[in-house]
């Protein structure tokens, strides 16, 4: 118990003065003291608790200073630690760290992102969607021309839609006939 409780007082500074980091991050941001808050930015990140909060915090602000080049690591620092990355992930879709503008990607590590995204069971649905139509791209856009049909067959788009009315005729264009699936909605039903 005594051993507890000593390591317990022993670490309490460690965890106040990291999250303390991020709350200076924050103070000198407001005043554009920048190097300063990327110095404390890069201190809070290795508390857990603001750790989410701190990388994003400085990934926006290295974008802000127009070093969002030198960001590289989303994929190992960032995407493999968080317990849901998704979020971020979606939101920060198309800059150029994470999965960058359609067609060939310029990094490695956007690729190595997306096909994490793919792999992953718990991504959602969306961008398991997005991440293959990405890569799908990226092959053809490099000239790999085995691999973009793999990856566009694995979308899950709909191809042959069937559409039938009545749809609203506002304009009076015409489009007010039922043909039928409403009087029989039956799967065997013949319009």
């Amino acid at each position: 118990m005594r051993k507890t409780l000593f390591l317990f007082l022993g670490l309490c500074p460690v965890i106040l003065y990291a999250q303390g980091s991020y709350e200076k991050a924050w103070q000198a941001m407001k005043t554009n003291d920048w190097k300063t808050a990327g110095k404390f930015l890069a201190e809070s990140q290795s508390n857990s608790a603001t750790f989410e909060d701190s990388y994003i915090s400085n990934f926006y602000l290295k974008n802000y200073l127009g070093q969002n080049k030198t960001i590289n690591d989303y994929n190992s620092s960032f995407f493999k630690k968080v317990t849901d990355p998704f979020p971020y992930t979606y939101a920060l879709w198309f800059d150029e760290a994470i999965i960058g503008t359609s067609g060939k990607k310029a990094k490695t590590e956007q690729v190595s992102l997306l096909e994490s995204l793919v792999k992953d069971p718990r991504t959602p649905g969306l961008m398991v969607a997005g991440a293959n139509y990405q890569l799908g791209l990226h092959y053809l856009f490099s000239a790999n021309f085995d691999k973009p049909a793999t990856y566009f067959d694995r979308i899950g788009s709909v191809h042959n839609w069937q559409l039938v009315g009545p749809f609203e005729n506002i304009s009076q264009s015409g489009h007010y006939k039922d043909y039928g699936p409403l009087a029989h909605p039956e799967a065997d039903a013949v319009f």
